[in-house]
């Protein structure tokens, strides 16, 4: 085959490739499995967020569960007295 001949198929197998990426840009399925994307992201920054609140009300209820302690403490003390 000659360089023209060779220069002719490459350009329609481009062509090919445009129109075929373009066809597949267009299905409502690249659009849904897009979003689909975007909201998987969205959930896992809200679940780091949930898991970041829960996390400091897991220390603030140990913090609060030691102050109680204490001041049971404190209470069992002063009815010794």
């Amino acid at each position: 085959m000659s360089e023209s001949v060779n220069l002719m198929q490459l350009q329609d197998i481009d062509l090919q490739l445009l129109k075929l990426a373009s066809n597949l840009a267009s299905m409502p399925q690249v659009q849904k499995i897009k979003n689909t994307q975007l909201a998987e992201k969205k959930i896992a920054s809200q679940l780091k967020q949930v898991l970041g609140v829960k996390k400091d009300v897991e220390i603030d209820i140990s913090d609060l569960n030691e102050q109680r302690a204490h001041y049971v403490q404190k209470q069992k003390r002063f009815l010794l007295l």
